[in-house]
C-alpha cells in the first residue's frame, strides 16, 4: 500500500515531457522575433549571429546577456542554397 501512495505521489509531482518543455523554452528569433543582446553591438556588419538564438529552435540560454547578436541574419546556407539554385 506504501508503495502505490508513493507512485502516485511521483506521478502527479511529473509534468509531461511536452508540459515540461513548453514551460522551459529558450528564446528564439522563430518564436521571439528580434531581441537586441549584448552582442548585438555593430550589427549588421561588426556583430557575430548567435546560432541558437537565430538558426535553431532551440533557443539560447544566456538571453539578453549572450555575446552573440539576437539580431536578423540571413543564413549563409541559406545564401548558398539560393546561388546554387539560380545557376
Amino acid at each position: 500500500n506504501d508503495s502505490s501512495n508513493s507512485q502516485q505521489g511521483v506521478g502527479e509531482a511529473e509534468m509531461s515531457p511536452t508540459a515540461a518543455s513548453q514551460d522551459k523554452r529558450l528564446p528564439s528569433l522563430r518564436r521571439d522575433g528580434p531581441n537586441a543582446s549584448a552582442g548585438s553591438l555593430g550589427h549588421p556588419d561588426a556583430c557575430n549571429p548567435c546560432n541558437f538564438y537565430c538558426y535553431s529552435s532551440r533557443g539560447c540560454r544566456n538571453g539578453s546577456e549572450c555575446s552573440f547578436c539576437h539580431l536578423y541574419h540571413e543564413s549563409k546556407v541559406r545564401q548558398r542554397k539560393e546561388e546554387w539554385n539560380k545557376a
